[in-house]
């Protein structure tokens, strides 16, 4: 095998390598963000007061930039409780339909979310997707797509 071959076959197998790594690294990524939704949202419908403040703070810091855990943590504590994580959709969001993938520069995380109709016969169901921005491998924001 001549040395051009040789590195030519080297570069094509480095590539490869690097490639499957960041696929990888995309699915571990997307995997970590839906088990911190099903355990933040498990957590602040709880009923236990202890599972709504210590431990969902807890799970928050471990999860979020620090910038991000205190903005949450603050408005849970002393303004009208907005849910920033979810964009306010936390007690509505169907886990089932839970879906997080790599996007231009963030996650888009998808779901359905469902709440009564005023008539409590009904429900209205909307389809939700939200950007997920992380900073070093932390969630440091969300905001909602809108088409």
């Amino acid at each position: 095998m001549t040395l051009s071959r040789l590195l030519l076959t080297i570069a094509v197998m480095l590539f490869t390598c690097a490639s499957y790594a960041k696929g990888n690294s995309s699915d571990e990524t997307s995997q970590r963000l839906k088990e911190f939704y099903g355990a933040y949202k498990k957590l602040i419908m709880s009923d236990d007061p202890v599972d709504y403040t210590d431990r969902s703070y807890t799970l928050i810091r471990k999860n979020c930039t620090p910038e991000f855990a205190n903005t949450i943590i603050q408005e849970q504590r002393e303004g009208a409780g907005f849910d920033f994580v979810t964009c306010d959709y936390v007690d509505t969001m169907i886990m089932s339909t839970l879906s997080i993938s790599k996007a231009d520069g963030h996650y888009e995380m998808v779901f359905d979310a469902s709440w009564p109709k005023a008539d409590g016969k009904s429900s209205d169901t909307k389809h939700v997707r939200l950007a997920i921005d992380l900073k070093e491998g932390l969630i440091n924001g969300v905001k909602e797509i809108r088409k």
